[in-house]
């Protein structure tokens, strides 16, 4: 299927598919190229870009750090919003103190406390005053979630151990770098003695025959930071991988056109993929088939040659039969003859 946008493409160039029954002489074809010359010269020379649209594949994102890795023909839908956010659920590690009113920020941090001082968030500046209690990190953390985007959560864990939950939102016009493990972000090394463990959350929202959906996303951390994307297979963006070149957290939206040129491409490159690819496979069997072929036309002929040496032993001994028992005759004859005479 030719999404929306590339089929308008196609009728403004004057180019269309139509079937070619069957007749006496040939078989049903379908999907034949037809172009209108005249029409497709004209929109050449007037809006070429709707020519070039027809064949190639398109996509924009109101973000340049994402990129389109590599596609299928399975995309059944142009219009798409991404989230992104490698950092989205951040926990530190199980922090044991006598209780939550202990004091868990210190000058001086020992096992179970963090240090002293302050970090900014989308240009909010937090400040952790020495003796802050865990209640009063996750208040001083809460007050400017709206700026921030992060909000922090105290779990108990047991008696005496406690741990700290930072979940990060998106927030507009912002950079969203809200990465605790690094020192970019956390310049002072607060929270570097309490083990932080990230969690990210990727997802796509599209709508399909008027149904709002959402999808997660698979996703691989590279090095450097950029984050490998893959649509479900059972999705209507199946087949699509991308590459988002950033560890900020971001919304986006994107618009991806296949043009039937494209969709060529990613068949025949499918059938053209070396030791692999429908074509290859289908060679390399034509390929087995011959020589099994090869191997029983050798049986068969080694088989043959058996058969015509024994035939021919077997006349040849016949043969010898018969001229001893034509010697008989001759002698029995003779003998029979000197008798009567």
């Amino acid at each position: 299927m030719i999404v929306a946008a590339s089929s308008g493409s196609l009728a403004k160039s004057a180019i269309t598919f139509a079937d070619l029954p069957k007749s006496a002489d040939s078989p049903l074809v379908r999907n034949v190229l037809n172009i209108d010359e005249g029409t497709l010269d004209s929109v050449l020379a007037t809006d070429p870009d709707e020519v070039r649209e027809a064949f190639t594949f398109s996509f924009a994102s109101n973000n340049s750090n994402l990129q389109v890795f590599s596609r299928t023909n399975a995309l059944a839908v142009s219009n798409f919003s991404l989230s992104i956010n490698q950092f989205a659920t951040q926990t530190t590690q199980v922090l044991v103190l006598a209780d939550e009113e202990d004091p868990f920020v210190s000058a001086t941090p020992g096992p179970g406390q963090i240090k002293s001082g302050s970090i900014t968030i989308n240009g909010q500046t937090i400040v952790l005053d020495a003796g802050y209690t865990l209640g009063e990190v996750v208040g001083t953390f809460n007050d400017v979630q709206a700026s921030t985007g992060v909000t922090v959560a105290l779990e108990t864990v047991g008696a005496g151990q406690f741990r700290l939950v930072f979940t990060s939102a998106i927030v507009a016009g912002q950079s969203n770098q809200f990465n605790l493990k690094s020192s970019a972000l956390d310049t002072n090394g607060l929270f570097s003695t309490v083990g932080i463990t990230a969690t990210g959350s990727y997802s796509a929202s599209y709508t399909l025959a008027g149904v709002p959906t959402t999808v997660q996303l698979s996703a691989t951390v590279n090095a450097g930071g950029s984050v490998s994307l893959i649509a479900p297979n059972t999705s209507a963006l199946s087949g699509l991988n991308l590459l988002y070149s950033s560890t900020a957290a971001a919304n986006i939206t994107a618009t991806a056109t296949q043009g039937f040129g494209d969709r060529v491409y990613n068949a025949v490159e499918a059938s053209l993929t070396r030791d692999t690819g429908s074509l290859a496979v289908a060679l390399n069997a034509l390929a087995a088939s011959d020589d099994r072929l090869n191997a029983q036309i050798i049986k068969i002929n080694e088989q043959v040659d058996r058969l015509r040496e024994q035939l021919l032993a077997k006349f040849g001994a016949l043969e010898q039969a018969i001229a001893r028992v034509n010697n008989l005759l001759q002698s029995i004859t003779a003998t029979n003859e000197a008798r009567n005479n």
